[in-house]
């Protein structure tokens, strides 16, 4: 007979135990790593779509400090055609009085990262498009879940 024996479930943190930890951290810097902006030469023949991905990295620099590498790629589409592709890289650097781990970034990239990183995004966005010949992208309000 095969058994399969399950890992024990990680134990989740909670709203308390991040609160706590979001207490302790500051953030240093956030620094524009990479801007990489392609405008295809399709033309616009419906309305154009985007999308929007989000790939948020944890780099561990010591016991206390810690680095994220955020980056967004955002895509336009009108039918099946690309009309552009940007790509943004951020390097976000802070400071903590506690040790953080794996398990405080994952809370923190899904509830706070994106706060921080969001609106330069937007502005960077909105300030490209409207020099690619096609209508300036206003990126929608980032709203909480």
């Amino acid at each position: 007979m095969n058994r399969e024996v399950a890992a024990p479930k990680k134990k989740k943190m909670t709203n308390k135990e991040y609160s706590n930890l979001l207490k302790n951290i500051e953030i240093n810097s956030i620094v524009l790593l990479e801007l990489e902006a392609k405008r295809y030469p399709a033309s616009i023949e419906k309305d154009m779509g985007f999308h929007i991905k989000h790939e948020p990295e944890f780099v561990k620099a010591n016991c206390n400090d810690f680095d994220i590498i955020d980056l967004y790629t955002i895509t336009a589409r009108s039918g099946r055609k690309n009309i552009f592709k940007i790509r943004i890289k951020w390097l976000l650097s802070f400071s903590s009085e506690v040790e953080v781990n794996e398990e405080f970034f994952a809370v923190y990239a899904e509830r706070s990262l994106i706060l921080n990183t969001y609106p330069y995004v937007r502005e960077i966005v909105q300030s490209i498009t409207s020099k690619m010949d096609v209508p300036p992208l206003v990126m929608p309000l980032y709203k909480i879940k």
